[in-house]
């Protein structure tokens, strides 16, 4: 726990802010920020270049640009069908060193200064993608009826928690369009009368097919890309609820340990400080945040022994921001769900490892988060805020 954590960004409900960032490498010995087109310019504005390469030498941060992207295509058929599917594309022309330049060029709007920035900064940024299987365990999620029930469950009650609807109550199927392209994603949802009952839903389409569709899309790309890390998580409220309902899920299909029960417990540091709050107003400077960090890496070594013994965090806490600025801002509770799986691996390793998984009926895309799991991952969620209570029982 608290060794490497993977921020994945979505720009329109869950943008990277310095102040999260600074927050992160704290309680972390590395960050890894996926970045999205606007994460550079947010960081720019806040953070010199020269912090950032600091930062990255000193193996605190580590910055990636996925060579690729996934998404849903959706399109009507000449009948009025609405047909779905899921995707993995590239832009050629959108090279890194591009993506670098657009992203200085957008938070300093000086063409000059963006190319000789961009110079300086390419060597410290990394290039990542999205493996072509990806596309193929979405679609295979896809047709987990009753993982996918859940799911739509799960969506629909974060944005209204009070809804007045069960899992049995919700029709669902992912056919194969006779035309051999693409899916229907059929449901006997009412999407106008749910989209009217959620409040600042000003589009009135929060909750659609294609939505739906790219929340599960989504959530196993965050997944992949911090098993590959072999990183904890922060993403998004939505990801990180079905990223649960996916494990539970797994867990229920394979573990004999029926007195055992799945759950991510909350670990909640309630005298934390508002060290994200602080920075993103603009009280605080990013650069006074490096003498903490400094100050930090001298109580690093203490995350080794958390695992055993949650308590460290707290003297940790303590121990970094102790007579600093920071111990002069106001209180929050920090937040982290931590993976309890023992009884799921213990049953896999014994029983013959993931041939024996597939054997039970486990998909293939599932295969691959549990061979993760069994190398050592831990899918511990770093939680941005307080998530609501939206895991189906």
């Amino acid at each position: 726990m608290l060794q490497t954590i993977c921020i994945i960004p979505n720009e329109q409900t869950f943008p990277t802010d310095i102040g999260l960032i600074a927050e992160n490498l704290l309680y972390y010995k590395q960050v890894i920020i996926i970045v999205g087109t606007d994460t550079l310019p947010k960081l720019l504005k806040n953070c010199d270049i020269e912090i950032l390469q600091e930062l990255i030498t000193r193996k605190l941060l580590r910055i990636c640009i996925c060579e690729n992207f996934i998404g849903v295509f959706s399109q009507q058929t000449q009948s009025g069908i609405t047909i779905n599917d899921v995707t993995s594309f590239s832009v050629p022309e959108l090279t890194t060193e591009e993506f670098v330049f657009n992203g200085i060029f957008k938070s300093s709007g000086r063409r000059g200064y963006s190319k000789r920035a961009t110079q300086k900064l390419l060597p410290f940024v990394e290039s990542i993608k999205y493996d072509d299987e990806v596309c193929d365990m979405v679609r295979e999620d896809l047709c987990e009826h009753s993982f996918i029930k859940s799911a739509i469950l799960n969506t629909i009650q974060f944005y209204i928690p009070d809804v007045n609807l069960t899992i049995n109550q919700i029709q669902y199927e992912w056919v194969k369009n006779n035309s051999g392209l693409g899916y229907l994603f059929n449901t006997n949802l009412d999407y106008e009368k749910i989209n009217k009952l959620i409040p600042n839903n000003p589009s009135g389409n929060i909750i659609n097919p294609t939505n739906l569709i790219g929340n599960i899309l989504h959530t196993r790309g965050d997944m992949h890309l911090a098993s590959t890390f072999n990183a904890e998580i922060t993403t998004t409220a939505i990801n990180t609820s079905l990223m649960k309902l996916k494990f539970k899920q797994i867990y229920e299909n394979t573990t004999k340990h029926i007195d055992e029960i799945f759950q991510f417990n909350d670990f909640v540091l309630s005298n934390g400080f508002a060290i994200r709050e602080a920075i993103n107003s603009g009280d605080k400077e990013f650069k006074d945040f490096i003498e903490i960090l400094n100050k930090a890496d001298k109580f690093k070594s203490w995350l080794d022994k958390i695992d055993g013994d949650k308590s460290i965090i707290k003297e940790y806490h303590e121990a970094v921001t102790r007579e600093t600025w920071v111990d002069k801002l106001p209180s929050k509770s920090v937040r982290w769900s931590l993976f309890t799986g023992v009884g799921l691996l213990l049953d896999i390793s014994l029983a013959g490892g993931l041939g024996t998984a597939i054997g039970i009926g486990v998909s293939f895309s599932d295969t691959f988060l549990l061979d993760k799991l069994l190398k050592g991952w831990k899918p511990n969620v770093f939680v941005e805020k307080d998530l609501k209570k939206i895991i189906t029982k």
